[in-house]
C-alpha cells in the first residue's frame, strides 16, 4: 500500500547539487554537501503536500518494480538509511547524487539539487524520497521602509508548484502482513514510486532517472504496459491495413471499444488478435505486438483512455481534427463524402464548412 504522503515524517534532508554535463565530460558531475538539514513545521507541510500531489493516490505517478538492488544501486544505499548515523545517512546521500550524475550522460539535462530524505510513514516503517529539482529564477514583490513597491530576482529556487521542474524517486518499505513475506528477500519488502512530468501520453519517463538512477523496472506497471500495448496496435493497424480503410477503420473502433468497455478489467492480446484484428493479418500482429505480452494483465486505462475518448482523423502534412467521441458530436461535425451530399449543403445555418487536400487516415467514430 503506497504511503499516505500527508502523514509522512521527515527526520533529516541532506542536499546535493548535480551539475549539467560539460561538453567532452562523460557525465555530470556532483559537487556535495556535509550539511544535514532538519526542517521547521514549514517547510515540513511544503514538502509532504507536494509529495501528496504529485505522489499520492489519485496521483499520475506510477509503481514500479525494483530491478536493480545489487552493491552499490540506489536500493542498496537507500534502503538501510534510516538507521544509519549522522555521518553515515550523509555519506549514504552522496553515493546516490553520484549515481545520478554517473547517470546523466547527456548535455541537454539541466542542473539541477538532489534532495534525499529519510522519513518513517504513518505506520513507522521508512521511506526514502528523492527529488531531483531543477534550479529556477524568479521575481518577488517587496514593500521597503518608505511603503514603496520593489521587484526583485530570487535566484535558485526549487520544488515550486509548477511539475515542470522536478522527478520523484520513492522507496517505502511495506508492512509484512504474513510469515510468507517475511521470508521475501529484502528489495522484495519494498515498493517503489516515480513521478515525473515528461511522461505523456506518446512519451515515457526519462530513463536515466527511472532506469539507470533508481534502478527501476517498467515493465510490470499495468498503466504503461496497456498504453504500449494500446499504441503497439494502433501502429500495427494504422501501418498494415492501408489495402482495405474500411477494415482498417472497423479495427481501430473496435480496439478502442475493447478497451473503454468498462465491464473488461482485463486485456488480454491473444483475445484482440483472434476476435478484433482480420484474420489475414493476425500472425503478423502475434508477431509484432501479441509476442511482446507475455500473458492477460490488469486493466488501467488512465494513460490511454483521453485518447481514447476522443476521435481524430489525420490528413497529409500533420492536419489534424479532433472530436470528442460523443453522440452530440455525431449530430455536429459531418464528413462529406459525396457530390449529392455536397450540394445539399446550404449556408447560413450555423455551420463551418472546411476543404482540406488529401484523404484521412481514418474515419471519425462515435460512441
Amino acid at each position: 500500500m503506497v504511503p499516505n504522503f500527508s502523514q509522512l515524517s521527515i527526520k533529516r534532508i541532506c542536499i546535493h547539487t548535480v551539475h549539467k554535463k560539460e561538453s567532452g565530460a562523460a557525465s555530470s558531475v556532483a559537487e556535495y554537501d556535509d550539511a544535514v538539514i532538519v526542517l521547521d513545521s514549514d517547510v515540513h507541510d511544503t514538502i509532504t503536500d507536494r509529495l501528496n500531489t504529485y505522489c499520492g493516490e489519485n496521483s499520475r505517478s506510477f509503481e514500479l518494480e525494483i530491478a536493480n538492488f545489487l552493491e552499490g544501486s540506489f536500493f542498496h544505499w537507500a534502503h538501510d538509511m534510516r538507521p544509519a548515523d549522522r555521518e553515515g545517512f550523509v555519506e549514504r546521500t552522496k553515493h546516490i547524487a553520484h549515481l545520478l550524475a554517473e547517470s546523466q550522460t547527456r548535455g541537454s539535462i539541466p542542473a539541477s539539487c538532489l534532495v534525499v530524505m529519510d522519513a518513517v510513514d504513518e505506520h513507522g516503517l521508512p521511506v526514502v524520497v528523492c527529488i531531483k529539482a531543477e534550479l529556477t529564477d524568479a521575481l518577488t514583490r517587496e514593500i521597503n521602509e518608505a511603503g514603496i513597491s520593489q521587484l526583485k530576482k530570487v535566484e535558485k529556487l526549487f520544488m515550486g508548484k509548477s511539475e515542470k521542474f522536478f522527478k520523484i524517486g520513492i522507496l517505502y518499505q511495506r508492512p509484512a502482513a504474513t510469515a510468507d513475506e517475511e521470508e521475501l528477500l529484502p528489495h522484495q519488502q519494498w515498493g517503489a514510486i516515480l513521478y515525473d512530468h515528461q511522461f505523456r501520453n506518446n512519451t515515457r519517463p526519462a530513463e536515466y532517472f527511472w532506469n539507470r538512477f533508481l534502478g527501476l523496472s517498467v515493465d510490470n506497471n499495468d498503466k504503461i504496459k496497456l498504453k504500449k500495448f494500446y499504441q503497439d496496435a494502433l501502429t500495427f493497424l494504422e501501418e498494415n491495413l492501408n489495402d482495405d480503410l474500411e477494415a482498417k477503420y472497423k479495427a481501430i473502433a473496435n480496439l478502442d471499444s475493447y478497451i473503454s468497455n468498462e465491464n473488461i478489467t482485463e486485456i488480454d492480446p491473444v483475445h484482440v488478435m483472434e476476435n478484433l484484428i482480420p484474420a489475414d493479418k493476425r500472425y503478423d500482429f502475434n508477431e509484432a505486438v501479441v509476442m511482446n505480452f507475455e500473458r492477460p494483465f490488469t486493466k488501467d486505462d488512465s494513460l490511454v483512455k483521453r485518447k481514447i475518448a476522443r476521435s481524430q482523423m489525420i490528413f497529409p502534412d500533420n492536419i489534424v481534427l479532433t472530436v470528442p467521441k460523443t453522440s452530440v458530436s455525431r449530430t455536429k461535425v459531418e464528413v462529406i463524402e459525396t457530390t449529392e451530399d455536397l450540394n445539399n449543403l446550404r449556408l447560413g445555418e450555423g455551420y463551418t464548412i472546411i476543404r482540406i487536400k488529401g484523404n484521412p487516415d481514418r474515419l471519425l467514430s462515435y460512441e
